[in-house]
């Protein structure tokens, strides 16, 4: 199905292989939808609604979500790369994280200051991510590339990250309480502490 424009309310629909690069969508609501292989990079969804929504495939690289608000939404196989996801709407009250990332690239992004606890970014690009003054509380990282990722005064509390690969972390910076780290990872925090190992 076709992605009409004009339309304010989408419920249960399918949009596949759509392209609207660098369009404006102003006060849109996805209910239940599914996207799959669109083009939607460099998109402004503005005061936009996504409900229990899944982008499989897409490309959003660019997007910007002014004012929008996020559901239980899932991101698998899509890139996301370069946005800013402070400008979407986090007014209310939100338990956990309002969406997930499955094999996604998410790099360039900014999370600043949001609070996204339990936030799933599972075997996902995330170079260069901010994540900084972030609340990320039993976030899980697994698999994930964090190479020049941004942590600084996060919340690092119990966030897996098991098989990641180019943390940075200064471990007096950051709440790491119970945070899981594989071995080699773990040693390399130590070099945030002036530490050397030998052999």
């Amino acid at each position: 199905m076709n992605l009409d424009k004009t339309k304010k309310h989408h419920s249960e629909q399918v949009f596949e292989s759509n392209s609207c690069p660098n369009v404006a969508l102003t006060g849109v609501q996805f209910d239940g939808c599914r996207f799959v292989a669109c083009e939607f990079s460099g998109v402004q969804f503005r005061e936009c609604e996504f409900i229990d929504c899944e982008f499989i495939d897409c490309q959003l690289a660019g997007v910007k979500f002014g004012m929008s608000r996020f559901q239980e939404v899932v991101f698998y196989d899509c890139d996301v790369s370069g946005v800013d996801w402070t400008l979407a709407d986090w007014s209310g009250f939100i338990l956990n994280a309002p969406f997930s990332f499955k094999n996604c690239n998410l790099s360039q992004g900014s999370f600043f200051g949001l609070e996204l606890k339990s936030l799933k970014m599972i075997d996902c690009q995330l170079r260069g991510v901010d994540f900084r003054e972030a609340q990320l509380e039993a976030a899980d990282f697994e698999n994930s590339d964090l190479v020049h990722a941004l942590f600084a005064h996060s919340d690092l509390r119990l966030v897996n990250f098991i098989g990641t690969r180019g943390v940075q972390l200064d471990v007096n910076n950051n709440q790491l309480k119970d945070a899981r780290f594989e071995r080699v990872e773990a040693v390399n925090l130590l070099a945030s502490l002036g530490i050397d190992l030998v052999d």
